[in-house]
């Protein structure tokens, strides 16, 4: 007999930050593909520097989730993945607020698109401190 969790109840999985992160990749490469928004002639490099640091915030979550623990190395590996994850969060955020005043993006989108990378930021912290409880006790190999 297969027993059912309503929906309000049910936990997220521990992981949703990858789902979030890949989500904030995508739309960043959504918005900034509107070239009456984002004029590549003007501003090519800037925009670029936006989509790399999106890209990278999900490959280094994607790549911190696919290293198997099993030694003190593949948890400092892990470990430093996400906190690089998490440090492209910091520099997307005033990169964002810099594309909002150079291309008069509204108050509305700024605001969502900084609290998607406020999220996933939140999110790394939190997988990362609890890997740091997990992995504490495992030997130094």
């Amino acid at each position: 007999m297969r027993l059912s969790v309503p929906k309000d109840a049910r936990s997220e999985g521990k992981l949703v930050v990858i789902e979030r992160a890949k989500g904030l990749a995508a739309y960043t490469l959504q918005i900034t593909k509107n070239t009456a928004i984002f004029d590549p002639a003007q501003n090519e490099g800037f925009i670029d520097e936006i989509r790399r640091l999106a890209i990278e915030i999900f490959s280094m979550a994607w790549t911190a989730n696919n290293i198997y623990v099993r030694t003190q190395r593949d948890a400092e590996e892990r470990a430093r993945l996400q906190t690089s994850a998490r440090i492209n969060c910091n520099k997307l955020l005033p990169m964002i607020e810099l594309a909002g005043k150079v291309f008069h993006l509204k108050t509305k989108r700024l605001k969502y698109w900084g609290a998607w990378v406020v999220e996933v930021r939140t999110r790394l912290q939190q997988w990362q401190d609890a890997d740091r409880k997990r992995y504490a006790n495992m030997d130094n190999r």
